[in-house]
C-alpha cells in the first residue's frame, strides 16, 4: 500500500501532498503602543501647564474648563488607542470619562474655593455685600445680623449644599442657578431639576414681625446663588 510521503517542509495530508497551510510563514504579532497612557499623561500635563499659567497671571481659566479639556484629551487619545491597537480594553475607561465630561458640561460647577465645610456669619453693620465660593462641601452663610437695607450676596458651591440663613422680616430678591439639584425655601421645594435658572421676589416669612407681614419689609436681601450639583437651602429665622 502507498504511504504518505513528507518533503521535510510541513505536515502531510493526502498521499504525497503537503498541506499548503504548513508552508505559510508565521504572521508577526502586532505591537501595541501605549497611546492611552500617553493621552492620560497629556491631559494631566495640560492641567499642570494651565495651573502654571494661572499662577503666572497669563491665563485664568476655571477649574471646570481645565478639567473638561483634560478629560477631552484623555478620551480622544484612548479612542485613537482603541482603534490603532484594535483593542476594547480601554472602552470602559472611555465610557466612565465620557460620563464625567458630560456631567461637568451639563452642571458647569464653579469648583473654585476649596473643599470642606465653611460657616460665614455677617456681623459688620457697615457691610453691604459679600461674595463666597466653595468648590465642594457645605457652605453656610448667616445674614441675620446684616444691617444694610439692600444687602447683596453672591455665593456658589460646586458640588454640595449651600445654606443661607436670613431674618424672618426680610424680603428676598432671589436669583438661583442649579446645574442638578433643588432650591428649598423654609422647607419647601422652590425649583428642582437639571440646568434650572430662576429669578423671583419672595415676601418676608409668616413668622416675621407685624410690620413686615403687613407689606413693609424691614430690608430686602439680594441673593445670587449657584450650585453645580446639590441643593440651595434658604431659611428664615426670627
Amino acid at each position: 500500500p502507498d504511504r504518505p510521503v513528507a518533503d521535510g517542509i510541513g505536515s502531510v495530508g493526502a498521499v504525497g501532498v503537503v498541506d499548503p497551510a504548513a508552508r505559510r510563514p508565521a504572521v508577526p504579532r502586532r505591537r501595541r503602543r501605549p497611546l492611552g497612557l500617553a493621552a492620560i499623561g497629556a491631559g494631566a500635563l495640560f492641567a499642570g501647564f494651565a495651573a502654571l499659567l494661572d499662577a503666572a497671571g497669563a491665563w485664568h481659566p476655571t477649574i471646570t474648563l481645565v478639567a473638561m479639556i483634560a478629560l477631552g484629551i484623555a478620551i480622544a487619545g484612548l479612542m485613537v488607542s482603541a482603534v490603532f491597537n484594535r483593542s476594547v480594553i480601554g472602552v470602559p475607561v472611555i465610557l466612565v470619562l465620557g460620563a464625567l465630561l458630560s456631567f461637568l458640561a451639563v452642571t458647569r460647577p464653579q469648583l473654585e474655593g476649596g473643599a470642606g465645610e465653611r460657616t460665614v456669619v455677617v456681623t459688620d453693620p457697615t457691610e453691604s455685600s459679600r461674595t463666597e465660593r466653595l468648590g465642594a462641601g457645605r457652605l453656610t452663610i448667616d445674614l441675620r445680623d446684616a444691617q444694610s437695607a439692600t444687602y447683596q450676596l453672591v455665593a456658589s458651591v460646586g458640588f454640595g449644599r449651600l445654606d443661607v440663613i436670613v431674618p424672618a422680616d426680610a424680603a428676598l430678591h432671589l436669583r438661583t442657578d442649579v446645574g442638578a439639584g433643588a432650591v428649598r425655601v423654609d422647607g419647601r421645594d422652590l425649583v428642582d431639576g437639571i440646568r434650572v435658572v430662576d429669578e423671583r421676589n419672595l415676601p418676608p416669612s409668616s413668622a416675621a414681625t407685624p410690620t413686615a407681614t403687613n407689606g413693609t419689609a424691614v430690608q430686602t436681601l439680594d441673593l445670587t446663588l449657584e450650585v453645580g450639583g446639590g441643593a440651595i437651602v434658604i431659611t428664615h429665622v426670627p
